[in-house]
């Protein structure tokens, strides 16, 4: 009768415990895309510096995908051609969002958020600076960081939840 007992009070802890503890790995998603998202732009900035072109961080709002790529004359970031459609080849910086975590376009003054786009681009320039923008990297359960490129600068930076 003890030994039921000891297995009942098992059960009920574990069922209360597990899924708070996979609760929990959502967000260890989340910090880690939000991270590789603010890297991809800083490679971006530092790719634009070194080799004095233009780069830009295209966001694919209905794939989640992030793509880096050089704005040199029909160029990718490898130094392959890309097509006559414009569509870019395997020398890019591409990545994936995880599953269950998606880009929105975070508005700004200047720039509301179009509903209908299905993406936007931000610039780098070989001086440092950039267009500047911002794009929130949210989860399903409500995570969410905010990834701010700054116009003068061109730096970035990665902040938990709302932003100004």
């Amino acid at each position: 009768m003890e030994l039921v007992i000891v297995l009942i009070i098992i059960g009920i802890s574990s069922a209360l415990v597990v899924p708070r503890f996979i609760g929990g790995m959502g967000g260890v998603d989340l910090k880690t895309a939000s991270g590789k998202v603010a890297a991809s732009l800083r490679y971006a900035r530092s790719q634009a510096v070194s080799q004095k072109v233009p780069y830009a961080a295209v966001f694919d709002l209905e794939k989640n995908r992030l793509t880096i790529m050089s704005q040199r004359t029909g160029e990718t970031e490898g130094g392959d051609e890309t097509s006559e459609e414009g569509s870019a080849s395997a020398g890019e910086k591409g990545y994936d969002l995880p599953d269950g975590i998606v880009f929105m376009k975070v508005a700004s003054e200047e720039e509301p958020v179009d509903e209908d786009a299905e993406g936007f681009t931000i610039g780098f320039y070989p001086s440092g600076g950039s267009d500047g923008g911002a794009v929130a990297v949210t989860n399903q359960r409500g995570g969410r960081y905010i990834v701010v490129v700054d116009v003068i600068t061109g730096s970035v930076r990665l902040t938990r939840g709302e932003d100004e």
